[in-house]
C-alpha cells in the first residue's frame, strides 16, 4: 500500500458535528477579548502566538472548544477561556469573523534551511492535508489547519507538541507517527518552510 492510500485511511479528524456558522460581524466585536495576543487583524508578530487571519472557520472553532473542552491545554488561553467563558456561539462568531481576514503569508525569503524544510515537507507527503492553495486535494478540507504564513515559532512548537504526544492532532495519530521520523533540525525546518509561504 503507497503512502497516498494510507493517509486516505485516516479521513476523521474530528466529530462530523463540530461545524462552525458564525457571525463574521458579530464575531468582530466578540474579538475585542483576542486582540491582546492575536491583534486585531489576526496577523499577530508574537513569535509564539499563532495568526488567526484566513484560517479556516471550522479549525479555529474546532480548536478553540477543545481549549474549552480540556483537550487541548495552554496557560493563557486557559486563563481567558476561564475568564470569559465564551459560549459556542461566541467561538464560533469569533471563527467567522478571523477566517474571512486576508489570509496569512510570509516574507517568501527561502534559506538552505527552508529549502530542507521543503524538501522534507514534500517528501512526507504533508501537502495531502496541509494544502492552502487546493482545498481539492485536501481529504479533511478545513479541518486541518492553513499552515502557509504562520509564526515560526508556534509552528514549531506545534510540531513539537504533537510529535511528543502533548497535543493530538487526529483522531489516528498520523501526524505523531510522520513527525516520529524526523529530527527536531527537520522539524525546524519545516517550520521556517512553511512560515515563509
Amino acid at each position: 500500500m503507497n503512502k497516498l492510500s494510507y493517509l486516505l485511511l485516516f479521513i476523521p479528524l474530528t466529530p462530523c458535528c463540530l461545524y462552525a456558522d458564525g457571525n463574521p460581524v458579530i464575531g468582530e466585536k466578540k474579538a475585542e477579548i483576542c486582540i491582546e495576543c492575536h491583534a486585531i487583524d489576526g496577523d499577530t508578530k508574537d513569535q509564539l502566538v499563532p495568526k488567526l487571519n484566513g484560517q479556516y472557520e471550522n479549525f479555529l472553532y474546532i480548536q478553540t472548544m477543545q481549549y474549552v473542552t480540556g483537550a487541548r491545554f495552554d496557560t493563557v488561553m486557559g486563563k481567558v477561556i476561564n475568564k470569559v467563558k465564551p459560549s459556542a456561539e461566541d467561538i464560533s462568531d469569533i471563527s467567522a469573523y478571523y477566517s474571512r481576514l486576508p489570509m496569512m503569508s510570509g516574507d517568501g525569503v527561502l534559506t538552505d534551511n527552508g529549502r530542507l524544510g521543503r524538501d522534507v515537507f514534500f517528501i512526507h507527503q504533508c501537502n495531502f492535508c496541509h494544502n492552502d492553495h487546493d482545498d481539492s486535494v485536501k481529504i479533511y478540507i478545513s479541518k486541518t489547519a492553513r499552515v502557509g504564513g504562520q509564526n515560526k515559532g508556534y509552528l514549531y512548537k506545534s510540531l513539537k507538541d504533537i510529535q511528543e504526544g502533548i497535543r493530538k492532532a487526529d483522531n489516528y495519530n498520523l501526524m505523531n507517527r510522520i513527525l516520529k521520523q524526523l529530527t527536531d533540525n527537520e522539524i525546524d525546518a519545516v517550520a521556517e518552510f512553511l512560515s515563509t509561504l
